[in-house]
């Protein structure tokens, strides 16, 4: 079995499709095993040892409605909370980092651009402080509009963590804003101002959970605008019907080398499937280069065995045969294999019987198929078939034969 049948294997085994509950880590162990079956080796082996190594930490998004989510701030972007914490609000606005600058003053403006270690201490009063200053207010706006994400996605209650008199990071320039908030909201409260060492606590609002619940059950009207709630996904696995049948051209390759009898007769195989199909796109003897040519640069004919001008010689020698040549001279009216359609009189079902090749002049009517392997009793049913249903279709006068290539026997079918 391979890897993913064992899986489905073992899930109908041990019945898995009963618990409760379970569908969305049943549905995250089966996109990690498609995952690692794409990517990497696709045995038992390996896949475990990844499991030890890597999948076992894998943690998947709670399904329950009421439960902590635990996102990023980019990520939560453009969404909507009831309530938001969050618990490390303390940044460092800055870090060491190397800014490329133009320089414009000589010696330096000799080189077009160079690197600065980027630090407010390092580039302030040189000849870089112009770019330090515009860098920085570039971090200041990305702080501000990340900070504005981040505040904004809470509807009910919104709760921010963050380290007291710690410089250089977001939570330094959240507390000296306090103060002044907590004068322009009337009912905010401030606490653990006036004390360095006790925590410093801004509460603004109250909190109202019961209410806060209830408001969320409401449905909307709106159904883009509903609450989520969980769904219970049904696996099911069905027994595989598909079966494995090889190639010709993949068996070529499981063919060995010392293998005589065995590649002689995939080669032998192969120049019929060639043959035939080469047969059913020429109309004459002048075709049968240019049909060679183009089965040559589709693929068809690829290896050093079966090459163009060896097909090419075979077909000649056995065109030489006066009646032979005849049937793929320009005297005939051609159609190469077309279907035939008939009704079964036992079932009433319809019928298609496709000859290889059907050639008429207006008086006589002539069907050819086809044959590279033994003689057996079977073809001549068939090509007395053919020539029945020609009878039907107003062809009174109508041969048939069958053409054994690779011994040029030709056996007319009475």
């Amino acid at each position: 079995m391979s890897l993913h049948e064992l899986a489905e294997k073992l899930y109908e085994l041990f019945r898995l499709n009963r618990m409760e509950g379970q569908s969305a880590y049943l549905c995250a162990f089966y996109d990690q095993l498609a995952s690692s079956v794409n990517e990497q080796a696709t045995d038992l082996q390996s896949f475990l040892h990844e499991w030890d190594e890597t999948l076992c930490s894998k943690t998947i998004q709670s399904p329950e409605i009421n439960g902590i989510r635990i996102i990023s701030i980019h990520k939560s972007k453009g969404l909507e909370f009831p309530h938001v914490i969050i618990p490390f609000c303390d940044w460092r606005l800055e870090h060491p980092d190397l800014l490329w600058c133009s320089p414009t003053e000589p010696p330096f403006n000799q080189l077009p651009i160079v690197p600065i270690d980027f630090s407010q201490k390092g580039m302030t009063g040189t000849i870089y402080e112009r770019d330090y200053e515009e860098e920085h207010l570039q971090n200041v706006v990305d702080n501000l509009n990340l900070l504005y994400v981040a505040f904004t996605r809470a509807s009910i209650s919104l709760q921010v963590i963050g380290k007291r008199n710690a410089k250089n990071n977001r939570s330094a320039l959240l507390e000296m804003v306090l103060s002044p908030t907590a004068n322009l909201l009337p009912g905010s409260n401030l606490s653990g101002e006036t004390d360095e060492q006790a925590p410093l606590r801004f509460l603004y609002g109250s909190m109202q959970l019961q209410q806060a619940q209830e408001q969320t059950c409401i449905p909307h009207e709106n159904i883009f605008l509903q609450k989520s709630t969980p769904v219970e996904v049904a696996i099911e696995v069905f027994a595989q019907k598909t079966q494995f049948r090889q190639s010709n051209r993949s068996r070529r390759f499981a063919v060995a080398d010392d293998d005589d009898e065995q590649l002689q007769r995939y080669r032998y195989i192969q120049m019929g499937t060639v043959l035939h199909q080469l047969f059913s796109t020429i109309r004459t003897q002048a075709d049968i280069p240019e049909a060679l040519r183009r089965m040559e640069f589709e693929g068809i004919i690829y290896d050093q065995t079966l090459t163009r001008e060896r097909i090419e010689q075979m077909i000649s020698k056995r065109l030489s045969v006066p009646q032979i040549a005849d049937w793929f001279s320009p005297h005939w009216t051609l159609f190469n294999e077309c279907t035939i359609l008939s009704t079964d009189p036992a079932t009433g079902r319809t019928c298609e019987r496709r000859p290889d090749r059907v050639m008429t002049d207006g008086e006589q009517t002539i069907v050819v198929d086809f044959k590279f392997g033994s003689p057996h009793d079977e073809h001549k049913q068939q090509v007395s078939q053919y020539m029945q249903l020609l009878n039907q279709m107003g062809h009174p006068h109508t041969q048939g034969f069958l053409w054994y290539f690779y011994s040029n026997q030709i056996i007319e079918v009475k």
